[in-house]
Formats: structure tokens, C-alpha cells, sequence
């Protein structure tokens, strides 16, 4: 049984949606679906939901708030005590930005701040990485937003299975590739996500350098040849030095593009050489099938 960090969500909990990374276009249509998401957080779990404006891009500039603006909130938020949860609902290229103006004393509030969750994936896996730092903040990658798209089942029940009932259920959907020899899983923390995004840490102060036995892998954009250089990149890093199991989630366009067979090739050539044992999950990515999956244990 994996055993992880425990912190329910309650009826009443405060919970904040923001965005670090590229703001939504308000249109319409995201106007309505942050609106649907609050009110099915209300209704539904009756949480009290306060939507920050860093979710939406700026009307008056018609783009992303700044990253000064951006990291206040998020620090505002999660620093607050009644919130339990921060829901990052933003994707794009923008989270390291945040990183680059955080000061001292940003960090000296986010790590002594009560514990609670940071919720994000795609190009947030640079803060769930970095949160890593951190005693208090608990990263989850999963996009709270597949609670409102198309088959949503699998997210809601993920949703409820991690935050709500506690379970380790993510753990339990997934699959040891044929590679192993023996499934002998015993994860401590867990980094990684987005590829490309969690290579944009490469070389600062908030790379998670030994805080992880499990790295976690899925990309959105990326054919073979891409996600290739990427592995290459991450073995001369150090990284497969560092950890015992290597998981990989859904990567959409190698699975667009039929290369999949390819991309576990290549996963199971460095798993063979750096002694790692391999797993596979179809529940951590950018579709809409997805479960959180919380890292740290």
C-alpha cells in the first residue's frame, strides 16, 4: 500500500483558481466553463471558491497579467489560512516567470505557510517542481478544468479518490511494463510531469536535485524525434542517476502520430541502463481521462 501525504478537503474548505501560467482568452465559452467549474465546486462538494483575475488575460493589454502580478496572487493565496487548496487552471509557457521574480521573501512565506495543495500540470510542472523545496505545499499534477470537459467520469472519481476520500488510487492505475523483471514499487516523492516544461529547470536553483525516487513523464507536443533529444537531455542532466522508477503518462501527439511502440523503446533502453523500473499510466496527461496524482508521499 503507498502511503501519501494526508490532508482532506472538507465541506466549507476555501479553494482558489488562478492562473500562473498563459491566461484563458476570455471568451464566452472559458467564461462559462470557470463559472461551470465553480458552481459544480460549490454544489457539488460546497467548497468556497474564489476566482482570482490571473485565470483570464488582461482586457486591457489583451494578454497575460505580469509575472510580478501572477506571483502575488499565487503567494496571497496559498498563504492565506483558511485556503486549503490553490486550482492552477492555466497552461502555455508562462509558470517560469513566476520563478524568475519570486523574492526571498515570497519563499519565506510559501514554506512556512500551513500545509495545503497546489493543484497544476503542463507548463506548471515548473512550480509543482519547485514547491518540491517546500515542507508545506503539497504538488498534484491534474488540470482541474477535465472536471467540466467531455467524459469527465474518470476525472471526477479521481478527484474525489485523492482529495476527498484519501485514497492512493493513482497509484493503483497503473500498469509495470513488461520490462520488469519484478514490480517492486516503493515510491517516496515524485517529480517530473510535462517533459518540456519540467526541462525548463535544467541548470537553476529549483532543478529537484535528489528530493525524488519516481520520475513522472507525459508531454502534449513532442513527435518521437523531439521527446527523443528531450531523454537525451535528461540523461546528461543526471536525472535517471537519481531515481528508481521512471512512469510515463499520456504523450498526445506520439499517440496521434502512432509512434508509441517508438517512445516505449526508448523508455525501456534507458530504463535497461540506468537500472529503473518502468511503469505506465493512461490516467496522467493532457486528455481528459486523467486522475490526480499527488507527489509528495
Amino acid at each position: 500500500m503507498i502511503r501519501s501525504v494526508k490532508m482532506k478537503l472538507n465541506r466549507g474548505d476555501h479553494v482558489v483558481i488562478l492562473g500562473c501560467s498563459n491566461g484563458l482568452a476570455r471568451t464566452s465559452g472559458n467564461v462559462e466553463k470557470i463559472e461551470k467549474l465553480k458552481k459544480l465546486l460549490e454544489e457539488d462538494y460546497a467548497f468556497k471558491v474564489v476566482i482570482q483575475p490571473s485565470v483570464f488575460i488582461d482586457n486591457n493589454t489583451g494578454m497575460t497579467l505580469s509575472a510580478r502580478s501572477r506571483a502575488d496572487i499565487l503567494v496571497d493565496s496559498i498563504t492565506k489560512s483558511e485556503i486549503k487548496a490553490v486550482f492552477d487552471v492555466s497552461g502555455g509557457d508562462l509558470s517560469n516567470e513566476l520563478l524568475a521574480v519570486f523574492t526571498e521573501a515570497d519563499w519565506k512565506h510559501l514554506k512556512v505557510t500551513g500545509q495545503k495543495y497546489y493543484v497544476g500540470y503542463s507548463d506548471n510542472s515548473v512550480l509543482l517542481n519547485s514547491f518540491m523545496q517546500t515542507e508545506s505545499i503539497i504538488p498534484v499534477n491534474f488540470q482541474l478544468l477535465k472536471l467540466v470537459e467531455a467524459e469527465s467520469e474518470t476525472a471526477k472519481m479521481g478527484f474525489e479518490s485523492v482529495f476527498v476520500e484519501q485514497t492512493s488510487i493513482e497509484w493503483q492505475m497503473l500498469n509495470a511494463d513488461i520490462s520488469n523483471r519484478h514490480a517492486t514499487l516503493k515510491p517516496q516523492n515524485v517529480i517530473g510531469g510535462n517533459i518540456r516544461c519540467f526541462l525548463k529547470l535544467a541548470g537553476t536553483d529549483y532543478w529537484p536535485k535528489n528530493r525524488a525516487n519516481v520520475l513522472l513523464l507525459e508531454a502534449y507536443s513532442g513527435d518521437i524525434e523531439k521527446i527523443r533529444t528531450y531523454f537525451a537531455q535528461l540523461s546528461l542532466i543526471g536525472i535517471f542517476t537519481e531515481v528508481d522508477y521512471l512512469i510515463l503518462g499520456n504523450f498526445t501527439e506520439i499517440h496521434n502520430k502512432q509512434q508509441e511502440q517508438a517512445l516505449y523503446d526508448l523508455a525501456r533502453n534507458y530504463a535497461s541502463q540506468y537500472r529503473l523500473e518502468l511503469y505506465h499510466s493512461q490516467y496522467i496527461g493532457h486528455h481528459n481521462k486523467v486522475y490526480p496524482f499527488k507527489m509528495r508521499l
